[in-house]
């Protein structure tokens, strides 16, 4: 019998590739921006009931500005996300979607001081 780890993989591979295809249907046929809010509310309320639990501000104003940024960012990504795939066919945005672990490698070496290996 297979490892679980190995099912449970093959369970979230299958998910994230029919997510696209689901995305594409939706923000085509109905409002991209509803669908955007909708599929982002629900994980922010999971995170608050995870929250809940220790949850503490940060007190210096650096973490406050670095999660605000965030926030816009990733609320900013996630409607241009929804809009993209309403405008483009999934087949097409997918592979240019994937271009994000290149962005993020060079971001990360700019403003994190990582450093870049062959391995990356």
């Amino acid at each position: 019998m297979a490892e679980l780890w190995v099912l449970v993989s093959l369970v979230a591979t299958l998910i994230a590739g029919l997510t696209p295809l689901i995305h594409r249907k939706i923000t085509k046929d109905y409002d991209w921006l509803s669908y955007a809010d909708l599929i982002n509310i629900f994980p922010g309320l999971i995170f608050l009931l995870f929250a809940l639990d220790g949850f503490a501000v940060p007190a210096e104003p650096a973490a406050i500005m670095a999660a605000a940024a965030g926030i816009l960012l990733s609320a900013a990504g996630a409607a241009t996300a929804m809009k993209a795939a309403g405008l483009m066919e999934a087949s097409e945005r997918i592979p240019l979607k994937r271009l994000d672990i290149i962005f993020i490698l060079i971001f990360s070496y700019i403003f994190l001081s990582e450093q870049m290996t062959q391995g990356k």
